[in-house]
């Protein structure tokens, strides 16, 4: 958008040789800034394929243009949104599905519409064509209207996003309109704010009886009478007083608005410690589980603790495939955990788990305690972080893995594991392992009775690299989504870190770019010293 902006201006100022200067220093600009950025951008490149976001989304998500329902009622929501409803609070019902129907809003109050009308008609600046138009298309990406959906689904990058967020275009559009507006803004502006509240007016007395009369006045009280009192500064005070009592009324009508929608809290409300939660420790790593509602996704991480559910952006693709094994998944949102009966959970170390009290659990998880609203239970049957099993099946190709995994009852017995040549079940090991650290840094201590292979797990992004004596060794997958390392008869100390190729070459490609521009500014800054005897550089 800042780029847009600003191609926009120069070129309406023209400028011949400097506008091509200028072009070449913001092309040089940017390539610079993408250099310096390669330690990120390159390893989300490489993560991003594996993700099963990317496979639902290349799958067709969000290519699909809304219909006429969907864009009337998301229209509706970015000019009298109270006519709509609340989320959570009274919400009109269409009859239609609205897929991220909260996100889909560039409303920023009914004072700026009047002012962003008046540019349009009575500003001569060139630039409201330019905010009219990122007004336009923020609308049309934040609706899903057709052609723009079409054009931002074909292009990399955009055909995976959730464009509707790009609706933020509308509201700096509006916004910046409004601004113009204001500045140029004179007594006919009055005029302008009684024709929006006349038709907001309309529009909230001619409503259906979705959402409740007394809902219904407070929202409309709240779009309507500052319109009018805004008008009222425009008739009979001076430009700059009714500017100032404009500002103040688009203030008191956001904060309105906006009252109660996200509470303030002390920060002592957020994360205090809870009963029990000295109980959930262990020597080694282990993973906790919050069933049905219990320790919501992501809160488990300010406890120092390790949620098995894994809540992100990002969703490592195979493991995704595992979810319905072990959990119910949820279309926005984290996987649900609600029994304790799968397997799978002592295979990826669920130590312990956060339950209703009154929730029937298998007999082999043991009541820790209870208290009045949850109870803590402990997994008597759970694996470490990494451990051998008794016998391991080799397969070939990751349905065959993802098939043997559905018939297994106990990980500690049987495991599959991908490599060639595929051969049925056999004997492993026997062998012990100690696991140390956390994250993305794992030391294994293990003593082979016999040759085996070991499994660790930790989802199985590429990236993860194993060693043993600076020796690297391979990574397979075991049990389709997790770590499984080979190891020879005896005794070993093996190191697994996670530092995919792609975050190395973008370190250096990142640190060699900031040395660079280093380099040049320093050299810029002795060309333009006065030296003795010659006129400084410019």
């Amino acid at each position: 958008f800042g780029v847009a902006y600003f191609v926009f201006v120069l070129a309406a100022e023209g400028g011949g040789a400097s506008l091509k200067t200028v072009l070449m220093s913001g092309l040089a600009a940017g390539v610079s800034a993408l250099l310096l950025a390669a330690v990120f951008l390159l390893p989300m490149f490489e993560v991003i394929p594996q993700t099963e976001e990317y496979v639902h989304r290349a799958l067709g998500y969000r290519q699909v243009s809304s219909t006429p329902a969907h864009m009337a009622h998301r229209l509706a929501a970015n000019f009298v949104p109270f006519v709509e409803g609340a989320p959570g609070v009274e919400e009109r019902h269409h009859g239609v599905t609205v897929r991220h129907g909260w996100l889909a809003t560039a409303y920023a109050g009914s004072m700026v519409f009047a002012p962003a009308l008046f540019a349009l008609f009575h500003s001569r600046s060139r630039e409201r064509w330019f905010f009219l138009g990122a007004t336009v298309f923020g609308l049309g990406a934040g609706i899903g209207a057709p052609g723009i959906t079409h054009v931002l689904s074909n292009l990399p990058g955009f055909d995976i996003a959730v464009n509707d967020r790009m609706i933020a275009f509308a509201t700096l559009g509006l916004c910046a309109l409004a601004a113009v507006g204001i500045d140029r803004g004179d007594a006919r502006l009055a005029r302008v704010f009684v024709v929006f509240a006349a038709i907001i007016t309309v529009i909230a007395l001619t409503t259906p009886a979705d959402v409740s009369p007394a809902y219904l006045r407070t929202g409309a009280t709240r779009a309507i009478l500052p319109l009018v009192l805004a008008a009222c500064a425009f008739w009979v005070l001076q430009k700059d007083r009714a500017v100032l009592v404009a500002l103040t009324l688009l203030l008191l009508q956001r904060g309105g608005e906006g009252w109660g929608l996200q509470p303030t809290l002390r920060a002592r409300a957020f994360y205090p410690p809870f009963d029990g939660l000295p109980l959930i420790r262990a020597n080694e790593p282990f993973r906790i589980a919050g069933v049905d509602t219990m320790l919501a996704p992501e809160i488990s991480t300010h406890y120092g603790l390790e949620d098995v559910r894994g809540f992100q952006a990002t969703t490592f693709g195979r493991l995704h495939e595992t979810f319905p094994l072990w959990s119910v998944v949820q279309p926005v949102w984290s996987n649900r955990v609600d029994r304790l009966d799968s397997p799978m959970l002592s295979l990826m170390n669920t130590r312990f788990a956060l339950v209703p009290p009154s929730l029937p659990i298998p007999w082999w998880w043991k009541i820790r305690a209870i208290f009045p609203t949850y109870a803590i239970v402990e997994n008597t049957r759970v694996l470490p972080r990494a451990f051998v099993p008794l016998h391991v099946s080799i397969v070939e190709t990751p349905q065959e893995s993802l098939t043997s995994l559905k018939s297994i009852e106990d990980f500690g017995a049987d495991d599959v594991v991908e490599d060639k040549p595929a051969r049925g079940l056999h004997l492993n090991g026997p062998g012990d392992v100690e696991t140390e650290g956390g994250g993305s840094h794992l030391r294994l201590r293990a003593r082979m009775s016999a040759p085996g292979w070991v499994i660790v797990s930790n989802a199985n992004w590429k990236g993860w690299n194993a060693s043993e004596r600076g020796r690297p060794l391979p990574v397979r997958f075991g049990n389709h989504a997790f770590m499984a390392i080979h190891l020879s008869e005896g005794e070993h100390d093996v190191k697994l870190t996670y530092r995919p190729r792609s975050f190395v070459i973008g370190a250096w490609i990142s640190g060699l770019t900031a040395l660079l521009l280093a380099g040049l500014i320093v050299i810029g800054r002795d060309a333009q010293s006065p030296r003795a005897g010659r006129p400084a550089l410019r």
